[in-house]
């Protein structure tokens, strides 16, 4: 990797406070935490890296497919999903008896708020950051074609930004990380990567609430 490449990667490290500063700024006026405050961050956050991805289309003149803007067959999709589910309970299960859980006011949301919240809402939002933008930008500064480098970076970022919440939990989003990230490469897709990641967020609601 030459010095050029490198400078790329870390300008994209850097986008991920860059996606996150200006959310949790407008959500620290909405009051206390709650569900306002994490609709904000959601909505914020990706509208910036979704700013940021037409920026460097528009700019560099990129294809929006270096992006993850891409169909995906639908049994293609499915068996993502359904893969990613079978392995999300045994981790989410793992997670749950180290203790670890959610802010208070997560835990306290009923299922259908919950539904809405992660396993559609934060899944898209944090893919497009991750394995979107993120991922997209650290393809095209690496060597392109080889998949292992940008996608444990994407994940590594990805596990670090839940650390605050627990070691294991930690781990087992770096996983998820890995997970829609090869996922994406395989497929070309975000939209893999998206199930992968609300098939996560969909098991820990069946281990929570039934």
């Amino acid at each position: 990797m030459n010095a050029w490449s490198a400078f790329r990667v870390i300008a994209a490290i850097a986008l991920v406070p860059a996606c996150y500063a200006p959310a949790f700024a407008l959500a620290s006026r909405t009051g206390p935490l709650g569900t306002l405050t994490l609709v904000t961050v959601i909505l914020v956050s990706a509208t910036v890296a979704f700013a940021i991805a037409a920026i460097l289309v528009l700019q560099h003149k990129r294809s929006v497919g270096d992006f993850g803007a891409r169909t995906v067959e639908a049994r293609s999709a499915l068996m993502w999903f359904a893969g990613s589910l079978a392995l999300a309970l045994p981790v989410v299960m793992i997670v749950q008896a180290g203790g670890e859980a959610p802010p208070d006011f997560i835990r306290a949301l009923d299922i259908q708020a919950a539904f809405v919240l992660f396993v559609i809402c934060a899944s898209s939002q944090e893919e497009l950051i991750f394995r979107g933008t993120l991922l997209g930008i650290f393809n095209n500064a690496l060597a392109q074609g080889q998949w292992l480098g940008p996608v444990t970076l994407s994940a590594v970022l990805f596990g670090l930004l839940h650390l605050s919440v627990g070691p294991i939990t930690a781990a087992a989003a770096t996983l998820l990380g890995f997970l829609a990230g090869y996922a994406r490469f395989r497929t070309g897709s975000l939209v893999t990567a998206i199930l992968c990641h609300s098939a996560f967020n969909l098991a820990s609601l069946l281990v929570r609430y039934i």
